[in-house]
């Protein structure tokens, strides 16, 4: 009985790690670099001569993570003439590290629990961290840009977080994006 409970746990965690929808994945991952080109600060806003790319994951989705690295650095070497190195990190450590902000120039967040969402939020606020989440419920908890697709591809920016820091982005890109209060 007790074999059977564990497999069972660890059939339905490994489906949990394949709840993306891929075509969303895609998608994201193809505009989601690019949006950093569309900063006016992007050299003062970026910590050294390099953008640190940091995908953000649960434990359980590392496989997904992995993929999305794999695709990233084979689409995109540099952005703007800025070398981009793409990092994984668990959201755990991530929490953990007192000075996250100083080494990460953007992050991409995948599915995480809501109450460590909004605490790597509040850890990156004010502090010129481009982010990216692959659910747009989570712009909510301070986080600059999301991608949905509804009946076209949407871009939805959070005027607060933008505000909040140093970015400048050309006029096109609020021409072609959502802008949410939260």
């Amino acid at each position: 009985m007790i074999r059977l409970i564990l497999v069972l746990i660890v059939i339905f965690l490994e489906l949990r790690a394949y709840e993306y929808n891929d075509f969303l994945l895609h998608t994201q991952i193809s505009i989601y670099p690019k949006l950093l080109a569309f900063d006016k600060n992007l050299g003062k806003n970026i910590k050294d001569e390099k953008i640190d790319f940091y995908i953000i994951y649960a434990s359980i989705d590392e496989l997904v993570a992995q993929k999305l690295q794999s695709a990233i650095s084979q689409k995109f070497d540099a952005i703007h003439g800025y070398p981009l190195q793409v990092h994984l990190l668990k959201v755990n450590e991530a929490l953990a590290d007192k000075r996250l902000y100083e080494y990460v120039d953007a992050i991409y967040l995948l599915k995480i629990d809501e109450a460590k969402a909004k605490e790597l939020a509040m850890k990156i606020a004010k502090h010129n961290v481009y982010s990216f989440v692959y659910d747009k419920k989570d712009l909510l908890y301070g986080y600059l840009f999301a991608i949905a697709i509804e009946r076209s591809v949407t871009i939805y920016i959070n005027k607060k977080v933008l505000q909040q820091n140093d970015f400048d982005f050309i006029t096109a890109l609020f021409e072609n994006s959502k802008i949410v209060a939260p």
